[in-house]
């Protein structure tokens, strides 16, 4: 330790009535200057706070007694705006719900759907009542992302305990210099003492516009002196989006690593809204920065339908290191325990590296998250343009080995996959975009690989969803998924011989079928009123979880795929025969095997089918 250091060990629930400090084996001096011991009794009846911990709370609330020992001192704080009530100095149309900011979803696209609006006013706020007075730790805000960005430059963030003229008289905490479309920032404020959080845009007319608010604080538990954020605090942008995200292992399909980074703090896991391995022993979600970053706090979501306890003893940690899935790299913070739904910001104090992980250690378990936000900025500044840069450049710089084999045409030809890998696909560029609201899929597929093991026949994802995805199941099953659930059909299986297979859906009925060989199965109801959106990426033989990347060996596509077609409608039953026989029928105007753009990436073959 230097000099001065105070430093928190993790002792991970161990019970005693002795807390010893002592140096082993060797003849030292031994000095300490103050030792902190936070824990519980183990006896609950036993819970009274003396004069070392401060009086006890009012009315005896043992849920704030509990928190505020075991988060104020682990450096951990809820979102206690969420679902709070929200209040603004104007409203531009009926709909524009200041309630929009404190709804947990950090969408930002569709500001009149999606975010608060205010009138053009002078010097326009947006508060909310949190409805007591907290120690708040930091403020995020997440801004607009269609248009606009300059709007919200200037805006001050107010903590205090006045309502006077929406808060707006109350200190300030921090400044928005500006921010991007889209972006999230934290903004640290240091244990100011408020009731309300304003934000404002003083001393001009302006718009004021804001997506999402989250305030991570604690209950006021005694009197103590505010806390003022000095002046000069600016934003830490969330860079979580741009990172790409794996686990050790999926429970199922729509269990993606991505979802705890699509900017939705929506936590019903069993809709595909979070992320879910096995259960298994020390389970683990990792994020990759892409490089190394400082990082100043991690907010986690739990999940909202059943099982909140799971995510106890979960720790965050932060490091360079990639082994086990970064859970040796050293330790930013414990949970100690989540509410259902509950969102908690862990201060890292600028701890470096390039990947963070949490993992729950030491037992077998299930790990589900809903959202994972890491506010932190790229020790090499340079490092940033790069991963900006990632958005826009067709494939990431870290991109394994391609072949450039883009080709026009694939008559009497396949593609070979001839090992499971984590790096082998082959990219196909639509003949227009997929903005479908109806569509027609037909492939020839041959596979050796085993039921009981998931397969991608397609794959079709934007830059935050998986929009069209074909699988083969766990269970032998087959299913169709649009950005979320999907359906299942029970069919043939792959075999070395190969099948022709079809899968057709309309978006005004939701009707979905699959055809084998030219027959159709049962048919069932998918997302009807759905479109599915376009500008990404059409993949064979991978699935990706983030926008260009994040594969997984177990779920690669092994064997032949051939005779590929696509178009934006539903064949009719007797056209759906006639590709089947290969005879005439309408050219596919998405994709069409005899004038197919491609493009192959590592070890794919492309053979003559003869």
């Amino acid at each position: 330790m230097g000099p001065g250091e105070t430093r928190s060990f993790d002792c991970e629930g161990m019970q005693g009535q002795y807390v010893t400090v002592t140096i082993p084996g060797t003849g030292k001096y031994l000095t300490l200057c103050e030792v902190q011991v936070f824990g519980l009794p183990v006896n609950s009846s036993d819970l009274m706070l003396n004069e070392t911990l401060g009086p006890r709370i009012p009315n005896g609330d043992h849920f704030e007694t509990d928190i505020w020992i075991t988060l104020n001192n682990s450096r951990a704080a809820p979102n206690v705006a969420l679902g709070k009530t929200a209040s603004q100095s104007s409203t531009r149309e009926i709909e524009d719900n200041p309630m929009r900011a404190t709804d947990g979803s950090l969408l930002n696209h569709f500001p009149s759907q999606q975010c608060s609006q205010t009138r053009r006013e002078f010097q326009p706020w947006w508060t909310v009542d949190l409805s007591k007075t907290f120690i708040v730790s930091s403020v995020v805000i997440t801004n607009q992302g269609d248009c606009y960005k300059e709007r919200i430059n200037g805006a001050e963030i107010r903590i205090g305990n006045s309502s006077e003229l929406g808060g707006t008289l109350n200190p300030r905490c921090a400044t928005v210099e500006s921010m991007e479309l889209g972006q999230t920032l934290s903004f640290d404020c240091h244990g100011m003492q408020g009731r309300y959080v304003t934000v404002t845009i003083p001393r001009r007319a302006e718009y004021l516009t804001l997506c999402e608010v989250q305030v991570f604080g604690l209950p006021l538990i005694f009197p103590g002196e505010t806390l003022r954020a000095p002046k000069t605090t600016t934003g830490v942008p969330n860079v979580a989006p741009h990172g790409i995200a794996s686990q050790s292992s999926r429970y199922m399909y729509s269990y993606n690593a991505q979802n705890a980074i699509d900017g939705s703090l929506s936590a019903n896991a069993l809709m595909g809204q979070c992320t879910h391995t096995h259960k298994e022993w020390s389970p683990w979600w990792r994020l990759d920065l892409k490089s190394e970053h400082k990082i100043f706090s991690v907010a986690l979501t739990n999940r909202g339908d059943c099982c909140k306890d799971r995510i106890n003893g979960a720790e965050i940690r932060i490091g360079n290191s990639n082994e086990q899935g970064g859970i040796k790299n050293p330790r930013c913070g414990t949970v100690f325990r989540m509410d259902y739904e509950e969102t908690l910001s862990f201060d890292c104090e600028e701890m470096q590296g390039r990947y963070v992980t949490v993992t729950i250690p030491g037992r077998a378990e299930y790990l589900s998250l809903c959202e994972v936000q890491v506010f932190g900025l790229p020790v090499s500044p340079l490092s940033y343009l790069s991963i900006e840069a990632d958005w826009l450049m067709p494939l990431p710089k870290t991109s394994p080995e391609r072949n450039p084999v883009k080709q026009n045409g694939l008559l009497e030809k396949a593609f070979i996959f001839p090992e499971e890998t984590d790096n082998s696909y082959v990219v196909l560029s639509p003949a227009q975009p997929l903005s479908l609201e109806a569509f027609t899929l037909c492939m020839k597929a041959a596979s050796e690989l085993p039921p009981n093991r998931e397969i991608i026949l397609f794959s079709y994802r934007t830059k935050y969803y998986d929009e069209l995805n074909v699988w083969q199941e766990f269970n032998g099953t087959f299913s169709l998924y649009l950005s979320g659930p999907g359906v299942h059909f029970t069919l043939p299986k792959l075999n070395t011989f190969g099948s022709h297979m079809c899968v057709t859906w309309e978006s005004k009925s939701g009707l979905t079928a699959f055809w084998v060989n030219g027959k159709r199965s049962l048919r069932k109801v998918l997302r009807p009123g759905h479109r599915i959106q376009p500008q990404g990426i059409v993949m064979l033989g991978q699935d990706p979880d983030t926008f260009w990347g994040s594969f997984e060996k177990a779920q690669s596509f092994v064997g032949e795929i051939s005779d590929l077609y696509m178009w934006d409608h539903v064949l009719s039953p007797s056209i759906i025969q006639n590709v089947y026989l290969d005879h005439s029928f309408p050219k596919g105007n998405i994709f069409d095997w005899k004038s197919l753009s491609y493009e192959c990436t590592g070890n794919v073959i492309v053979p003559s089918k003869l």
